[in-house]
């Protein structure tokens, strides 16, 4: 017979069953994750010295004049063809033209267990999604991608990759569901959303931020780090894409603070090179406002022009220059 201090028993004993799992899955999660990103981290230096990654060297395939669709995937995939051909220029349409002749389009079940409800391989060219509202972010990963075969590079948007090393993750995915907010889903973003607000600052430093949609569209991370140099050193570049991937590495981690922490560190990061550098001093409050939206960073923020205000006021005047008659 099943007694009501047996329920509670076992209730507890469940309690404390799942609790230590989840502390250990969590655990594991961080300590794998923070392994990954150093040993990533390593690599990115070492190989970046050899030219293998962020060089000035992709190749660039030939040129496609005319969009060619499969039968089979037309009714799917022109209405978002259709929308981004509205949207970007033409030139911005090679990535596209050249994939879409032989994409894979699959949709997963929803029982599938997956952090995601859609995926890009740039090597197999095929998207796997779980219904309509991820399509519009892979395809705009298929429309900015080129695989080469001879040296095993992908290169997809602002991300280059090679096997297991890669660069530029976080601020790919920020910026494609970025897009994808403005073309497909009425500027609403549905993902990614600590990255696509980096991304979105990132637009602040182009006078034009369809500039920096071009390098996107073109895959050409090593020509948006070129642009950047203008502001900041190449250093200091790598390091906050760097930063932008292990936030974006830690986001299915659970309970884990690392994306919140990075991602206000990064965005005080760039708001003190863009004010810095830019002359525009309302161009400097608009970035500063969406800074602000998270009030961690309201405060840090703050806090900071507190402390640069009062070295002002106690800093010791410079005596006055004698001039001789």
């Amino acid at each position: 017979m099943i007694t009501e201090t047996l329920i509670i028993e076992i209730a507890k004993f469940l309690t404390i069953y799942l609790s230590t799992y989840i502390t250990i899955l969590t655990t594991s999660t961080l300590y794998f994750n923070t392994l990954t990103l150093l040993s990533n981290k390593l690599r990115v230096k070492r190989l970046s010295k050899t030219g293998y990654i962020i060089n000035n060297q992709i190749q660039t395939p030939p040129h496609i004049d005319k969009l060619e669709v499969r039968n089979e995937i037309y009714n799917i995939i022109m209405p978002y063809i259709e929308k981004l051909k509205d949207y970007t220029k033409e030139d911005n349409l090679q990535a596209l033209y050249r994939n879409i002749k032989n994409v894979t389009l699959k949709k997963q079940l929803p029982i599938t267990p997956s952090f995601y409800s859609g995926l890009y391989n740039s090597q197999e060219n095929k998207i796997t999604y779980l219904n309509k509202t991820a399509l519009g972010h892979e395809i705009l990963h298929m429309a900015s991608a080129y695989y080469d075969k001879e040296t095993n590079i992908s290169y997809v948007g602002f991300k280059q990759s090679k096997e297991k090393v890669y660069i530029g993750q976080g601020l790919n995915e920020g910026y494609t569901e970025l897009l994808n907010a403005r073309i497909y889903n009425n500027n609403k973003i549905s993902a990614y959303y600590k990255e696509a607000k980096i991304a979105k600052l990132l637009e602040f430093f182009f006078d034009d931020p369809k500039e920096m949609e071009s390098f996107y569209f073109n895959h050409d991370l090593p020509g948006l780090i070129h642009y950047l140099e203008q502001y900041t050193s190449r250093e200091n570049i790598v390091k906050i894409l760097l930063d932008i991937d292990q936030i974006n590495s830690y986001s299915h981690s659970i309970y884990s603070a690392i994306p919140t922490i990075k991602s206000i560190k990064t965005q005080i990061s760039l708001y003190n090179i863009f004010e810095k550098t830019c002359p525009n001093k309302q161009k400097v409050e608009q970035f500063k406002n969406i800074v602000c939206e998270d009030k961690m960073a309201k405060i840090i923020l703050n806090s900071q022009k507190a402390v640069l205000k009062r070295k002002n006021i106690f800093q010791k005047p410079q005596p006055t220059p004698a001039y001789t008659m």
